[in-house]
């Protein structure tokens, strides 16, 4: 087992999968650092945590990343709520992106055997 296997296990294990929800890495100073004001910054957008985890606070320059699971797909609202409560949106995914991605690999491939 590689290590991006076991970090992958790890992470689908703090982030059971769930329908319709996006995956964020948010990154701020340990003295900025509130769950609640997470909290607040995503149910702005009429949206709710589903998993908060807090995954490394070793950073030298006292930064904290922050994994989080939220109920809704658009996740443009939700960086931009987040940065106007200061925090730094590292990363975002959503489940339909990839969905949306599978399908049309699937699409394509009936396609390819349709015209042979």
């Amino acid at each position: 087992m590689t290590p991006k296997d076991n970090t992958q296990d790890e992470f689908d294990r703090l982030f059971p999968a769930v329908d319709d929800s996006c995956r964020l890495t948010v990154s701020c100073r340990r003295g900025e650092y509130s769950a609640s004001r997470i909290a607040r910054a995503i149910e702005d957008c009429d949206a709710h945590i589903l998993n908060l985890n807090v995954t490394s606070d070793t950073d030298p320059a006292g930064s904290i990343t922050v994994d989080l699971r939220v109920n809704r797909t658009d996740i443009g609202a939700i960086c931009r709520s987040l940065s106007r409560y200061g925090y730094d949106v590292t990363s975002a995914e959503t489940a339909a992106a990839n969905d949306l991605d599978t399908v049309r690999n699937r699409v394509n491939e009936l396609l390819h055997y349709l015209q042979l």
